[in-house]
């Protein structure tokens, strides 16, 4: 048996009136399930408590007094009468919001009838002039009489007028109001100067200038190229021995110095003790005198001559 089957048949077991067979099956299934023997124990008062009940309470039970009863019936009419109530408001409201609606519905005219009505004026409005000009147009054709009982026929000439614009549409294939339109010999064709313009020059390259310097072994060869706000420096250096902290400085007009950089001279990298460097100085090109490369402590190794400008 399951749990669920042994806790079906536990009050009936309790009260000891299940069968042999089916009482063998549960105390089987309790000798192996704790918490199915947990539940008997708490349904094992139960034999006591029913012994407490006498007949007397079991009929009460079965039959309630007559207070009881009175009682619920009078509930139970209170709470009739109160539901009537409701339901009576509510149909009055339903009745007064539907009464409300079919008089807004007499006293305001259709949309549609309304609608009828001004299209109505409109056509009307449209077909009296137009029967007036077409009165107009029969009086104009009508021939004209002369004192001496002549006639000779009017002289149509707003409808000359307004078929006017149509004829000259025809021939141009541009209505009047618009003008005429433009021949091929009146459009402008830009000449070589409207074309170029707008067109951007290639910006000249900046000025570049060159100086060299020579002291026994070591020699300096610079190129200057001018930039915005200043100089950079291209130097390539020979015949210093690798190791050696040099420093280049650019000497202005006024005699001072600007460093263009410091660098350690290497093994070679153009040749043997061939060294390439590069920086940067403030000031201008065209004010540099000389540069002047030196060692770490200030021994200057080799000055270049003044700067000369290179053919672009």
């Amino acid at each position: 048996m399951t749990c669920d089957d042994v806790r079906i048949s536990l009050g009936v077991h309790v009260l000891g009136a299940l069968d042999a067979e089916e009482t063998a099956e549960v105390e089987a299934h309790l000798d192996t399930c704790p918490s199915c023997r947990s539940e008997l124990a708490e349904l094992s008062g139960l034999p006591a408590v029913l012994g407490r009940v006498s007949e007397q309470d079991i009929e009460q039970a079965a039959a309630p007094p007559p207070v009881v009863l009175e009682r619920l019936i009078a509930a139970s009419a209170r709470r009739g009468r109160r539901s009537r109530t409701m339901l009576a408001l509510a149909a009055s409201v339903v009745v007064a919001a539907l009464g409300g609606t079919a008089w807004l519905s007499a006293v305001q005219p259709p949309a549609h009838d309304a609608s009828v009505a001004s299209g109505a004026s409109t056509v009307a409005g449209g077909v009296a002039p137009r029967e007036a000009s077409d009165s107009a147009a029969r009086a104009a054709e009508e021939p004209i009489e002369t004192k001496a009982g002549e006639s000779r026929p009017a002289i149509a000439q707003p409808q000359a007028k307004a078929s006017q614009p149509d004829t000259m549409r025809e021939k141009t294939g541009v209505h009047p109001s618009l003008g005429a339109a433009p021949s091929t010999a009146d459009v402008a064709t830009p000449g070589p100067e409207a074309q170029t313009f707008g067109t951007t020059e290639a910006a000249p390259p900046p000025p570049v200038s060159e100086a060299r310097g020579r002291s026994g072994d070591v020699t300096l060869a610079v190129r200057l190229t001018a930039k915005e706000g200043g100089t950079d420096v291209l130097a390539k250096v020979s015949g210093v021995p690798a190791g050696t902290v040099c420093t280049l400085r650019a000497i202005g007009p006024d005699g001072g110095a600007s460093a263009v950089g410091t660098w350690t001279a290497g093994p070679g990298e153009l040749g043997p003790g061939k060294n390439v460097f590069e920086g940067s100085t403030s000031l201008l090109a065209g004010d540099i005198r000389r540069l002047e490369l030196s060692t770490s402590d200030g021994r200057t190794l080799v000055t270049t001559s003044a700067p000369v400008a290179k053919p672009s």
